[in-house]
């Protein structure tokens, strides 16, 4: 049932089994981020098949874009308790939760061993008033 606007979309999304999605980055890496599987639906041609590729090669997500390929999909997680368990856990192993931490970690490794030239202290800003005139 279609709910429109709402403003607790993380907590609709965890308590979520799947989530049916284009395969969109927000729509993809939202979902799980906070533990759930996605099931795309369709994609734009371009960056999103990446998406789909990403949650079918990790088996967190799967490719269903008929009304038969989702309900394939989708039977056997109804059905057996554990293969959602088990397709869940994949999801939580990829450790998307905390995304931005791990951003900063890789930046700031990088920078710290950035060679003395790519560094924002190897050189001085140059000075505007000694810019050449015309």
């Amino acid at each position: 049932m279609p709910l429109g606007f709402v403003t607790e979309m993380p907590t609709l999304l965890a308590a979520a089994d799947v989530v049916l999605a284009k395969a969109g980055a927000a729509s993809t890496l939202e979902p799980l981020a906070l533990g759930t599987p996605v099931f795309h639906t369709s994609f734009v041609a371009g960056n999103e098949w990446a998406n789909v590729e990403f949650c079918v090669d990790r088996g967190v997500g799967a490719w269903v874009p008929t009304g038969d390929a989702m309900l394939e999909r989708l039977r056997p997680l109804v059905e057996d308790a554990a293969a959602l368990r088990d397709l869940r856990a994949r999801v939580d192993a990829l450790d998307l939760a905390d995304g931005a931490t791990a951003i900063a970690e890789i930046v700031a490794s990088d920078l710290l061993e950035a060679p003395a030239h790519l560094s924002a202290t190897a050189a001085p800003a140059p000075d505007p008033s000694e810019s050449p005139g015309p």
